[in-house]
């Protein structure tokens, strides 16, 4: 499972601590560093994340008026230099509140308790695609497969397809794990639009055939056990 997030701090020191305690824990996948909580809140109006690591005094916009404006509910992990906004915090999806400076034992117990409030099968249920180069978002529920091309991906509804300019990656890392596969490292599938899986080639709707990578062969007959045989 992976975590994506975003700092959110208008100290630079701040930051660097946060991307060395970050970096050495796999599940985490960062999005973005913002210095400005207002450049942050328009990443945010047009992108999801799972989790935020967010200070509170910031110039500008606090980070407690940063999560009312917000469209959605992202997980946060407050990390403050004053500890009397506590109470107030936990109006919103806070996991943790961390007050710095932050040892790295406190920060992986943070982290850690992200699996007492998320779901299982995912951190947050991503209802719409956004991508780098995208004119407008996909809903998930209509994607077929993805397709490496290059430097960009494709992306297949049952209508079309849409170019973006990212890597499989990145967009393997915004779907949600519990709905798409890799099952090619040129290829990630929808499994709820597979028709039939048999001899290491799948069979989306419409026809189209997607063959099985060899690295990712045993993984996928796992998680298609139980499809329908052609």
């Amino acid at each position: 499972m992976s975590i994506s997030f975003i700092i959110i701090d208008d100290e630079p020191d701040a930051h660097k601590i946060l991307e060395l305690y970050t970096s050495r824990m796999s599940k985490l996948s960062l999005k973005g560093n913002f210095h400005d909580p207002l450049h942050a809140l328009k990443f945010l109006e047009e992108n999801q994340v799972d989790l935020l690591f967010l200070d509170i005094n910031m110039p500008g916009l606090s980070g407690l008026e940063l999560l009312s404006a917000l469209p959605y509910q992202p997980y946060v992990i407050f990390t403050t230099a004053h500890s009397d906004y506590a109470v107030q915090s936990f109006e919103f999806n806070v996991v943790d509140y961390l007050v710095k400076p932050i040892r790295f034992d406190r920060f992986v117990k943070a982290v850690n308790r992200l699996d007492a409030f998320v779901p299982k099968s995912n951190v947050v249920s991503v209802q719409w695609l956004s991508l780098k180069g995208l004119k407008s978002k996909i809903k998930v529920s209509s994607i077929l497969y993805i397709e490496s091309f290059g430097n960009y991906v494709k992306i297949y509804d049952d209508k079309t397809f849409y170019l973006a300019h990212t890597t499989m990656k990145e967009v393997e890392q915004t779907l949600p794990a519990n709905t798409f596969l890799r099952c090619h490292k040129k290829h990630i599938v929808n499994k709820s639009k597979i028709d039939f899986f048999d001899n290491n080639v799948v069979t989306v709707k419409g026809g189209v055939k997607i063959q099985v990578g060899i690295s990712y062969s045993q993984q996928v007959n796992s998680e298609l056990a139980n499809i329908k045989r052609e």
